[in-house]
């Protein structure tokens, strides 16, 4: 099994069906981070929303899955649309937020880690990774 960067495939079949995807949409789904807790498959992948005429919505969303081949958005799937909140109460919002992958700690989420960047008023990007506390239920 090798998990392409829209779909499964098994064996000799290639060009297996996109297992990431949303209802009614063209999803291109990147940087899929799988691991496997209470029982089941999740997974955190950037979700690429293109709607004619308007520009790309970047965000990440989870999954879950019982074997690893059909997946369904999560409870709470919904992760971040490229924004952070700081300790301080400050909302930040990432030109990028992806990458995602997570740390954990006594096979315990604890931390979403990212690949981020901004651009500043010179238009210098600087790239840079967070961590993100993390709490998984159900």
């Amino acid at each position: 099994m090798t998990f392409g960067k829209y779909d499964v495939d098994m064996g000799d079949n290639q060009g297996g069906e996109h297992v990431f995807t949303v209802e009614g949409e063209r999803f291109p789904a990147e940087d899929p981070y799988i691991w496997h807790q209470a029982l089941k498959y999740r997974a955190i992948v950037k979700r690429i929303k293109h709607e004619k005429g308007r520009p790309r919505v970047l965000s990440l969303i989870q999954y879950d899955s019982a074997d690893g081949f059909d997946w369904q958005p999560a409870k709470y799937s919904e992760i971040s649309e490229r924004q952070v909140e700081w300790e301080d109460g400050e909302v930040e919002t990432f030109v990028h937020l992806e990458r995602p992958q997570v740390h954990r700690q006594n096979e315990q989420p604890i931390a979403l880690l990212c690949a981020t960047d901004t651009i500043d008023e010179h238009r210098v990007r600087h790239s840079f990774n967070i961590q993100i506390p993390l709490i998984v239920s159900g």
